[in-house]
């Protein structure tokens, strides 16, 4: 698609990437990483150091964010736009977005306490999981691996210290999606995303 043959859809897009244009500031800056004294969040980050709430909650922003404007310049800035592969940046945006609304969103502190942590947690097992493939295409490889039994261990010892109940979960982006749908009531984020994870994947 190219703007001389789809104009008017080239000018809807604009006017999204616009607004989106004005969050640049933010992802650029320290403002996403520090959260405001005396708030929720700060307090949040307070139970749970050193795997703070707001530096899940900005990853995911910060990354969403990117992707976006990654489509703004593939799109707008190049006046053309491929067929496919800007689902792959919507669905990543989509799935970011949803991981900083899933955290943030609960009103009850353990809640969120319980969910930034069980990120904290996926990523320590996604962080196994790639290492131990590097392991076993490299015999040899010098370093100490990532254990993901003391990783989880740590975790559940700074939930239980934090006073929050609960038990950690692996969240996958469907389990995410699912549970932060109803946040955006004008559509369905988790339709959208598995949608656009079809197109990413070449399955029309």
């Amino acid at each position: 698609m190219r703007r001389e043959d789809e104009p008017e859809e080239f000018e809807i897009a604009d006017s999204y990437f616009q607004e989106l244009r004005t969050w640049l500031g933010f992802r650029d800056s320290h403002e996403a990483w520090i959260p405001e004294a005396g708030s929720r969040l700060a307090q949040d980050d307070g139970l749970i150091k050193p795997h703070q709430a707001s530096h899940n909650i900005a990853n995911a922003v910060v990354s969403a964010i990117d992707h976006l404007h990654a489509l703004d310049s593939i799109m707008l800035g190049a006046g053309a736009s491929h067929t496919l592969a800007p689902f792959s940046l919507v669905r990543a945006a989509i799935e970011c977005a949803a991981q900083a609304a899933w955290i943030s969103a609960p009103e009850e502190q353990a809640t969120r306490i319980v969910r930034s942590l069980s990120l904290s947690l996926k990523v320590a097992k996604d962080r196994e999981t790639a290492y131990s493939e590097l392991a076993r295409r490299h015999p040899n490889l010098q370093g100490t691996l990532p254990d993901f039994d003391s990783d989880k261990a740590q975790l559940q010892a700074i939930l239980d210290a934090s006073g929050a109940a609960g038990k950690l979960i692996l969240p996958s982006s469907t389990h995410i999606l699912t549970q932060v749908r109803d946040l955006v009531p004008r559509t369905s984020a988790l339709s959208v995303w598995q949608l656009c994870s079809g197109f990413a994947h070449g399955r029309r």
